[in-house]
């Protein structure tokens, strides 16, 4: 079973690549594409500078990097484009190719078409934003080329089990950390872009400052009331993403009045007691969210979920073994008990 980390520059994944990870996914968001757009309409769905590297050249020598310790480079090119945007996109996917990157994460599924049509020879996997919930999709996608579908986090186990039992010829992803989302990825349409947090003073001091992954934690394991309060002061110079702001969602039984904190209690969701289940099923590859995190923070993602894949690979645990196997881990890693924010149930 693979292991996918996302990367958001060169240092990055010289630090990660020493713990011993198979594959990489990262996004590329251009001047031209800045001019053109702005980040609020990203051409990966990533909307912070910091978060993407800044042009294909880059995105070669990162390749190059790669592709010398054996790990494999995919570009995320996961948003949804509209027909006046094909120009520009046949454009950067002209620049994409004169890389050696070894394929593409897409949810559009004009972009699925628009790299049929110029016969890449590229491989392409199908994000969680495309929503695939049965095997008639599997099947759909499969017809057109894609070679491994991600599973929507909403899925239960038993619910991945079966897919994965059904579809054999086809490879599957799965996230295992972070950004557990309480919203289905392809029908949700909140703007993922309200501000960029880069060009904000509060983010730059303290988002990518040298304590940010401290103040990181500090936040996380602050009481509710805090979180909200402090979410409320900064707004978007702390977090870009609209559901971390309140609304509330009405329907014909009501008002259902939804917090910013629900977001804040997702973001650090894990899924490393289902790592022993999913080597089982055969899962292809386990994922990693958060190309915006703190480089301290991957790191441990990192390592985490190394260790229970290799522990799990041994096959010689229970399921129950297991899960307290990864609760004691996650304790020597983080530092702090398991929280139990489970990104899988059964």
């Amino acid at each position: 079973m693979k292991l996918k980390i996302p990367i958001n520059n060169q240092e990055e994944l010289k630090n990660l690549i020493k713990i011993g990870i198979d594959e990489i996914y990262c996004g590329v968001l251009t001047d031209e594409w800045l001019k053109s757009y702005s980040n609020i309409a990203s051409i990966n769905r990533v909307e912070r500078v910091k978060g993407n590297l800044r042009s294909y050249k880059e995105l070669s020598e990162v390749v190059k990097n790669a592709h010398n310790f054996g790990v494999q480079v995919y570009l995320t090119l996961n948003a949804l484009y509209t027909p006046s945007q094909q120009d520009i996109l046949k454009k950067e996917v002209d620049g994409i190719l004169k890389t050696d990157v070894d394929g593409f994460i897409i949810c559009d599924l004009g972009m699925l078409s628009l790299l049929n049509s110029l016969n890449t020879g590229k491989r392409i996997h199908a994000s969680t934003g495309l929503t695939m919930f049965n095997s008639q999709t599997v099947e759909f996608l499969r017809k057109r080329g894609v070679s491994r579908i991600v599973f929507p986090r909403a899925l239960r186990g038993e619910e991945i089990a079966k897919l994965l039992n059904d579809n054999r010829d086809m490879e599957f992803e799965a996230f295992v950390m972070n950004g557990r989302c309480k919203n289905i990825d392809g029908f949700c349409t909140f703007q993922h872009g309200i501000s960029d947090l880069d060009h904000s003073t509060l983010s730059s001091k303290l988002v990518y400052s040298g304590i940010s992954h401290h103040l990181q934690e500090i936040f996380v394991k602050s009481p509710s009331f805090i979180r909200k309060h402090i979410m409320k002061f900064a707004g978007t110079q702390l977090c870009s993403t609209a559901c971390s702001i309140d609304y509330q969602v009405d329907s014909d039984n009501g008002s259902l009045g939804l917090s910013s904190t629900d977001f804040i209690d997702n973001i650090f969701s894990c899924g490393g007691c289902y790592i022993h289940r999913m080597a089982k099923w055969k899962m292809t590859s386990v994922k990693i969210v958060g190309r915006s995190f703190p480089i301290q923070r991957k790191i441990k993602d990192a390592l985490y979920i190394r260790r229970l894949i290799d522990r799990a690979e041994d096959g010689d645990l229970s399921d129950s073994d297991f899960k307290d196997h990864a609760q004691k881990l996650y304790k020597d890693i983080y530092k702090k008990p398991c929280e139990h924010k489970c990104y899988y149930y059964d």
